[in-house]
């Protein structure tokens, strides 16, 4: 596992991302997630950073795609984001704070569907 909260996309794509994971749980299904804090970052993400607030987006929204030679995925988002912000982002859907374990920037968020 490496940073699957990323796949929450963006603060306006994870409700739908989290009721969809929701949708194909039984009530108690525990969710798994590992993050990474974006805010112990090098000046250079530092800046994209401030450039995301500017455009209204989360400071560790990612724009990218994934490249295998002459392959190309389309551009999508990758959140990186603190636990703060997911306890924010989970507030409205069906998860609820488990536990979570932090090892410097990065942790396990563990979510237990209600």
């Amino acid at each position: 596992m490496g940073n699957n909260l990323g796949l929450l996309q963006s603060e306006q794509a994870a409700p739908a991302v989290l009721r969809q994971l929701a949708s194909l749980a039984r009530p108690g299904a525990l969710l798994l997630g590992t993050g990474m804090d974006p805010a112990g970052s090098d000046p250079e993400h530092t800046a994209y950073q401030d450039r995301n607030r500017a455009r209204g987006r989360m400071p560790g929204q990612i724009r990218m795609r994934v490249r295998a030679g002459v392959l190309a995925t389309e551009w999508f988002d990758y959140l990186l984001l603190d636990p703060h912000e997911l306890e924010r982002l989970i507030g409205p859907s069906p998860w609820r704070w488990d536990t979570i374990h932090e090892q410097g920037p990065k942790y396990l968020a563990v979510l237990r569907l209600g």
